[in-house]
């Protein structure tokens, strides 16, 4: 295919971090719930998701990990280097195309899925905009220390700089899909935001693991990165 894959050993150690996949977020002070168990969107292998309520807003405390739209229309799923780079459309994959990676860290999508009118998020939901998340990180400490509160303890690479997931949010880190293969996974999350750039760049949030800062960047538009979702306003 192609991809480029990480040294045989750096993975199997990065998939020994990640084994313990999503820790069950119990005891925090935001608000916990189960969302509904189907999102009328056919979730494979997660029919729920866990949520958290940061600042009166509710997120996922989850990557997002959907293979159809909000419709039901299947969203493609592309594995080949050079069809990802072409894809007209929008499509999701695993990251290095190892399933193993889905249960902790979701999928990853291109900008045209994250864009469709169908919808990526369930019903209620959306990807939100850099808005959104700048007004999260501003209820935690603002975009220099707001990562710390957002990243996950565990799956991430050391030092994990001042992680200490006391928002519920979860942030792990998922890595990216680019033109050569994918990179950064244990190292850096990135997630899509609904609005973009220019023609060829959208938003996206990072996080990275010898960082407590939350930051915002621009994105080619064909990478793959991870989603998480957050509920309409009432």
């Amino acid at each position: 295919m192609g991809n480029h894959r990480e040294p045989s050993s750096r993975s199997n150690i990065l998939k020994l971090l990640l084994t313990p996949v999503i820790p069950i977020l119990t005891g925090l002070t935001p608000t916990l719930s189960q969302t509904s168990a189907a999102f009328e969107n056919r979730l494979l292998e997660t029919p729920s998701y866990k949520t958290v309520t940061i600042a009166g807003r509710t997120w996922m405390a989850r990557n997002l990990d959907v293979v159809t739209y909000r419709n039901g229309d299947s969203i493609p799923h592309v594995s080949d280097t050079y069809l990802w780079q072409t894809q007209e459309a929008g499509a999701w994959c695993h990251y290095g195309n190892d399933s193993f990676y889905a249960r902790s860290l979701g999928r990853l999508y291109n900008w045209k899925a994250v864009t469709d009118p169908r919808g990526l998020c369930p019903t209620g939901w959306h990807v939100p905009d850099s808005r959104e998340w700048l007004e999260l990180a501003d209820s935690l400490g603002g975009m220099d220390e707001a990562g710390g509160a957002l990243k996950s303890t565990v799956n991430w690479s050391l030092p994990n700089a001042g992680a200490t997931n006391s928002s519920g949010f979860g942030a792990v880190p998922g890595g990216y899909r680019f033109e050569n293969g994918f990179s950064y996974v244990g190292e850096t999350g990135y997630w899509w935001c609904n609005d973009e750039e220019d023609e060829s760049l959208g938003r996206s949030i990072a996080m990275m693991y010898r960082e407590r800062g939350v930051y915002s960047i621009g994105n080619d538009k064909k990478m793959g990165l991870s989603v998480r979702c957050v509920k309409d306003p009432r």
